[in-house]
């Protein structure tokens, strides 16, 4: 059975880049918290219910804010939904199909915000373009199979992450408006063994700049200028997987099982950056916070929502134009199973008055939390 990976004492991060030397070592204490009250970290939340009124949301894996529209994706259902901030469905983009303007599954999207346009990146490789009314614009074929995706001004940015034939790559692909797409930028990584190994999380995002992580990768990378940089590698102490789990080639479910009963830490996701600090989350539970002028990582493992008494540690990927959001989701059975262990102390609760009042099937509830 997993188990909870034990707080560690000290992480050390490196600063350096691909081309340069280090410019720093250091070891530094994580400050270890109990569950904490938002108020901590953040200075304002918005609490959306999603209406259930005209569709059912599978499961969100990326978020993106955008002229006071919510849009998400819903890779269980193939669909992006959009909603207005009050959680009313405004509309949604739903095209499965073998026809040359449909899909067979969807991986991610982007919305470009310069352009006006939403577009959906699906398998057969291939991008989808619609208008801010919902208007199927065009289709160009992608020059190879990626499976995360993020736009970059006049650029696309994709990330094969999944496969390990090709080798695993970023690719920045040429202007949006060339057609057809054509690879512009490169950039090989080492292939990685137990495809199947991964934690639920997006490993490419957009925020004050484009970053991603790779599994079995204790860093955060970025890519810019059709280049990319190491900017971090954080050191989780008796949490750092081994090399040498790598190299034994245990069969997967062994390995699955070492990992989950030390409490090794194998990826990094969800990562979200603004001018002084980095959010990230990994395979251990928890909300981790890199301060980029003090160099120090914070490991919460949970945050209490002060109005609720709603407990978060996985964020969803977010991305807003000012990089000033994040977000946790939870569907009403998780969130009617906390209020029951509430045991009434509060029943007078708008909030819980609310959940009380919805079904176990309705849609899940978002929590917006503003960063300080």
């Amino acid at each position: 059975a997993a188990q909870k990976s034990p707080l560690f004492s000290f992480f050390s991060i490196l600063l350096y880049s691909c081309t340069s030397s280090p410019l720093a070592t250091m070891s530094i204490p994580v400050v270890e918290h109990k569950p904490i009250d938002d108020s901590v970290l953040f200075d304002a939340k918005r609490i959306v219910f999603l209406s259930s009124d005209s569709c059912m949301i599978g499961s969100i894996s990326r978020i993106v804010l955008c002229d006071d529209r919510i849009y998400l994706l819903d890779t269980q259902t193939d669909a992006v939904w959009i909603y207005d901030m009050q959680g009313n469905h405004i509309g949604h983009i739903r095209a499965v199909g073998r026809a040359a303007n449909e899909y067979i599954n969807l991986m991610d999207f982007f919305v470009d915000r310069e352009s006006k346009q939403i577009v959906l990146y699906a398998d057969p490789s291939k991008f989808l373009f619609y208008d801010y009314n919902l208007k199927p614009t065009r289709v160009m074929k992608a020059p190879a199979l990626f499976y995360e995706t993020v736009n970059s001004g006049e650029q696309i940015v994709c990330f094969n992450a999944r496969t390990a034939d090709p080798e695993c790559c970023i690719s920045v692909l040429a202007e949006k408006n060339g057609d057809p797409l054509k690879i512009k930028t490169s950039v090989p990584l080492a292939q990685q063994d137990y495809s199947d190994v991964f934690v639920s999380g997006r490993q490419l995002t957009k925020s004050k700049r484009i970053n991603f992580s790779k599994r079995f990768d204790n860093s955060i990378y970025s890519v810019e200028n059709g280049s990319v940089t190491l900017r971090y590698t954080i050191d989780f102490g008796k949490a750092n997987l081994p090399d040498g789990l790598l190299q034994k080639k245990l069969q997967l479910q062994e390995f699955i099982d070492k990992v989950a009963s030390k409490g090794y830490i194998y990826s990094i996701v969800n990562l979200k950056e603004n001018d002084s600090h980095i959010y990230f989350n990994t395979s251990s539970p928890g909300l981790y916070r890199l301060s980029k002028t003090a160099f120090t990582v914070q490991h919460i493992p949970e945050i209490t929502d002060s109005e609720s008494g709603i407990r978060h540690s996985m964020m969803i990927a977010t991305e807003d134009k000012n990089n000033e959001w994040i977000c946790f989701c939870k569907n009403m059975m998780e969130l009617k199973n906390e209020v029951d262990l509430d045991k009434g102390q509060q029943k007078n609760n708008p909030f819980v008055q609310k959940v009380n009042s919805c079904n176990e099937s309705d849609n899940p509830v978002l929590f917006f939390y503003h960063l300080k």
